[in-house]
């Protein structure tokens, strides 16, 4: 999960670690949906781990209920 809109398509997508202290990696992104962070599920943060929300929430202090979480699921 993302705060925000982020420009994600399915298939493969290259991560890239800002550290510079991982090597890329290719992943396969099998599904990405947008929901209101207010509106999000216990399937949503499952998707990413169960307590990514929490996590999520402390990352991005200004989150409100009405902004944008990208979810992206990999295969």
């Amino acid at each position: 999960m993302r705060a925000g809109r982020r420009n994600i398509v399915p298939g493969p997508l290259r991560l890239r670690a800002t550290s510079g202290t991982r090597e890329d990696r290719v992943v396969e992104v099998a599904r990405v949906s947008y929901v209101a962070a207010g509106r999000m599920t216990q399937a949503d943060a499952q998707t990413d781990g169960a307590a990514m929300l929490s996590v999520l929430l402390r990352i991005y202090l200004a989150l409100g209920p009405a902004d944008l979480v990208t979810v992206v699921e990999f295969a």
